[in-house]
């Protein structure tokens, strides 16, 4: 695999980044980086987070550059998130759709990200499935777009959902294969694994 630099933003919390960018991680093995202090993923998803303080400078932190990394940043626009879009291979939006706020806040978060980096991609993530397509029309006309829809297996056990899979067994296996993971394999070969 390449070396991938991937960063999941959106400036509106409550949408899914570290979701996202937790199992994009842990699928790739890849470094995780957040400025999100209250960020907990080390200990729920079981991966090592490499903190970047509020008052620390992006060129001060120390990434590797032999191995990918993931950066989920979340809740403010500053120059550190313009520098990490610039240097990312990929941006990734989340929206979980609950209301306007949400299109909007999404929406302004597109175009600060595509000023840095036209390579940036909505992702509608955990929503209700009679509100996908409108929505998918809606956003797919600003950037690419792509779904995780909403799904039990997300908001339980505390884990990935590929050790949800890895540890399922008869019809709950069955329903991750055939109804959850597509639309993870469709994401995460896009953003490269």
């Amino acid at each position: 695999m390449n070396i991938r630099n991937v960063l999941f933003y959106n400036k509106k919390g409550g949408q899914g980044k570290t979701t996202l960018a937790t199992n994009y991680a842990k699928k790739i093995k890849a470094n995780f980086y957040t400025n999100d202090e209250n960020n907990f993923t080390d200990e729920v998803f079981s991966i090592k987070i490499n903190m970047i303080p509020h008052n620390q400078q992006i060129e001060e932190v120390e990434i590797d550059d032999e191995k990918s990394n993931v950066f989920d940043f979340g809740g403010f626009t500053d120059d550190r998130v313009r520098i990490v879009a610039g240097f990312c291979d990929v941006c990734v939006v989340p929206i979980f759709y609950q209301g306007a706020i949400d299109i909007r806040a999404a929406q302004e978060t597109m175009q600060t990200l595509k000023s840095e980096n036209k390579n940036s991609i909505f992702v509608i993530n955990n929503t209700e499935k009679e509100l996908i397509q409108d929505l998918h029309n809606h956003l797919s006309k600003m950037s690419r777009t792509f779904v995780i829809p909403h799904s039990l297996f997300l908001q339980e056990n505390n884990k990935s959902i590929f050790d949800i899979y890895k540890n399922a067994t008869g019809l709950q296996q069955y329903t991750i294969k055939n109804k959850v993971m597509p639309y993870f394999d469709e994401l995460f070969n896009y953003l490269g694994v």
